[in-house]
């Protein structure tokens, strides 16, 4: 007389046995099926033949396959994962996790925390049980280039220098920058490479540039009074010799009318290499103002 066939799946090969003898059918223990290694069925019946809720004949035979777990697997590829996301396919495998020392990568690196290297390779058929070490990505954490232009305004290149050290970067002097006369960022830091508040890999270079003004022209008496025109531009050729309007002369009782007798800025004074000078030619005219007295603009 037929019967249905009874669940034994997750019974033990001795208890199945019992229950599907109780009922009339003959058991045939079958070869063992492979389970992973940490599945529940591993050592107890994992398959049967026919299946539960079948029906079958008085002195049917049932086959029953017990779950053996897996000794071996494939390790599982964990490139491209984070720490904890590598770990958990790891050790879900069957295997030991081991980080393996960081793979050092620039700033702002998109590997940055992501597995970069496994051993055993991806795929590789492993025993289960065996380590897996797996090497992340580390961005360096980056250097902050400092202000030597601005903050304070232009440096000191000995200030500049400290400061590029003290941010863990490595100074370079670069081409110097021509400023006008008088500036006061002279001989200072006036411009650098990369820009201030740049995020950079630690131990990379700072190139500054110092500002070298015109040093400029001083004019002296011996060079310039008691010239003529054509001797004093051929002394000071950068300067621009204008003579002063509407008069052009100033008085002297020696000049002959051929000679500067006078110049505005002063004798003395020391100009910017291309400025413009102001002349008066020394002339025997008591109506003029004086060679000697100040000379003004328009006088």
């Amino acid at each position: 007389m037929p019967s249905v066939v009874p669940s034994v799946v997750t019974k033990d090969a001795d208890e199945a046995t019992q229950t599907l003898e109780d009922l009339g059918f003959v058991v045939k223990l079958g070869e063992p099926l492979e389970v992973a290694w940490n599945d529940p069925l591993n050592g107890v019946v994992a398959q049967q033949t026919p299946a539960a809720g079948a029906t079958a004949e008085f002195g049917a035979t049932i086959t029953i396959r017990i779950g053996q777990a897996a000794t071996e697997d494939e390790a599982p590829n964990v490139l491209g994962d984070n720490e904890t996301t590598a770990r958990t396919k790891i050790e879900n495998a069957g295997f030991i996790f081991a980080k393996g020392p960081d793979i050092s990568l620039g700033i702002s690196d998109p590997n940055n925390g992501k597995a970069m290297e496994q051993a055993p390779p991806p795929n590789t058929v492993i025993a289960i049980g065996s380590t897996m070490t797996i090497r992340f990505g580390k961005s360096a954490t980056p250097a902050i280039v400092p202000d030597l232009v601005s903050n304070p305004s232009c440096m000191t290149e000995a200030n500049a220098t400290a400061a590029i050290t003290a941010a863990g970067l490595v100074s370079s002097k670069g081409a110097n920058v021509s400023l006008p006369f008088g500036d006061p960022c002279n001989g200072k830091v006036v411009d650098q490479s990369p820009d201030p508040l740049t995020a950079v890999a630690p131990g990379s270079t700072v190139t500054y540039q110092l500002g070298v003004a015109d040093p400029g022209v001083t004019l002296t008496s011996g060079t310039v009074l008691g010239k003529t025109l054509a001797t004093v531009q051929g002394t000071y050729p950068t300067l621009t010799w204008v003579a002063n309007a509407p008069t052009a002369q100033c008085h002297d009782p020696a000049g002959d009318g051929t000679k500067i007798g006078a110049i505005n800025p002063t004798v003395g004074s020391t100009v910017a290499s291309n400025a413009t000078i102001t002349y008066w030619i020394a002339a025997n005219n008591a109506a003029l103002t004086l060679c000697t007295a100040p000379p003004t603009l328009g006088s």
